[in-house]
């Protein structure tokens, strides 16, 4: 599955926001690493469940600022959700639009799930 993931965040009164860009990979780690790093390298900010078959690939690149984040990732073999808890959590609007590639595919959305076909787009607002 390949997405773009946009959040936004509260800007500090008096401050320019610092922005930046980084790359995070699991793929160069075991297949049995993989899930729990990219979980734990994440933030937490989903839960994470590996599909019954497939290897887990994932990597993310994005540039971020302190009041707002543009992600582009490419995940397989895993089924990410997030639950109203974690949004109000950590307090940030989220939106996620992603393109599917993979011939099985699927979203969560007010906790059932979606099924979602190759070549379609799909919105995700948190």
């Amino acid at each position: 599955m390949r997405g773009g993931e946009m959040a936004m965040a509260s800007k500090r009164d008096g401050e320019e926001p610092r922005t930046g860009y980084f790359q995070l990979s699991a793929n160069h780690l075991p297949p049995t690493d993989r899930l729990e790093f990219w979980y734990e390298s994440t933030g937490r900010r989903m839960t994470c469940r590996q599909e019954p078959e497939g290897e887990v690939r994932a990597k993310i690149q994005g540039l971020v600022r302190d009041d707002f984040e543009f992600l582009d990732y490419e995940a397989e073999a895993f089924l990410m959700s997030r639950d109203r808890k974690m949004c109000n959590r950590d307090g940030q609007d989220e939106i996620s639009i992603g393109l599917v590639l993979s011939a099985k595919s699927g979203a969560i959305q007010d906790d059932r799930e979606l099924p979602l076909n190759r070549g379609e787009l799909y919105v995700i607002d948190f």
